[in-house]
């Protein structure tokens, strides 16, 4: 399975390099990969990866063949994946935010939803909640309303702020 990091924004410098937007730069898969799909889901294409370093709110990323500038700007747009199986791993209690992905979520009063996507208001993640009448709850990703994440059971245990389900 592919896992979306993010796109390629805009080339960088005149060697090849791309910057790829992704959530979190600083602990960013891709400067542990060796390589990565590049393209639409999969109909990418895999290239390898032989550089990558934390910038700005991206991965700057030199890619096997990628070799100048006109060749990085001709992959603006595409989509960066990861496969699955070459996701560095993560300490217990620790996880990806693409794992969050059909989830449960629970709180005292029950099951509210299941998660069917993230977002980010630029202040924090969001998980996308739709409940069983299919209306979407954004609920903020932070310590105080995410409880818990059980791994192993598919469940996101809440604590939720006054309002957030109503």
């Amino acid at each position: 399975m592919l896992v979306e990091i993010g796109p390629i924004v805009a080339p960088h410098g005149i060697r090849g390099h791309v910057k790829v937007r992704v959530p979190e730069p600083a602990s960013s898969c891709l400067l542990k990969v060796k390589a990565v799909n590049v393209g639409n889901g999969e109909t990418g294409r895999a290239l390898g990866v032989s550089g990558a370093r934390p910038g700005r709110g991206v991965v700057v990323v030199k890619l096997c063949g990628v070799d100048d500038r006109s060749a990085a700007e001709a992959l603006r747009g595409a989509i960066v994946s990861v496969d699955e199986a070459d996701m560095p791993g993560l300490p217990d209690g620790e996880y990806y935010l693409y794992e969050l992905r059909g989830m449960s979520v629970v709180d005292e009063s029950g099951t509210r939803g299941t998660v069917t996507a993230l977002d980010s208001n630029n202040a924090q993640d969001l998980l996308v909640v739709t409940d069983a009448a299919g209306r979407e709850h954004l609920v903020p990703f932070v310590k105080g309303v995410v409880v818990e994440v059980q791994r192993d059971r598919r469940v996101v245990k809440l604590q939720p702020m006054e309002g957030l389900f109503e």
